[in-house]
């Protein structure tokens, strides 16, 4: 594309879509620091997950909120 489109047709409003998506993303996803990731490997480490493994009844209850 040589230039932005006018606002008042679909490609403009595509385009001013686009904008506001990029702009939403970029306001939530902020960079971790290198520490902060440490950190959370330190904590999780060792830790091992069985996900085919079924919950406790406690927290299988779809009751809970």
């Amino acid at each position: 594309m040589d230039a932005d489109p006018d606002l008042d047709t679909p490609a403009g409003e595509r385009l001013n879509a686009s904008i506001l998506l990029v702009q939403a993303y970029e306001a939530l996803c902020v960079p971790v620091d290198a520490e902060l990731v440490e950190h959370l490997r330190s904590l999780t480490s060792g830790v091992e997950v069985d996900l085919d493994q079924p919950l406790p009844p406690e927290i299988d209850d779809p009751g809970m909120p």
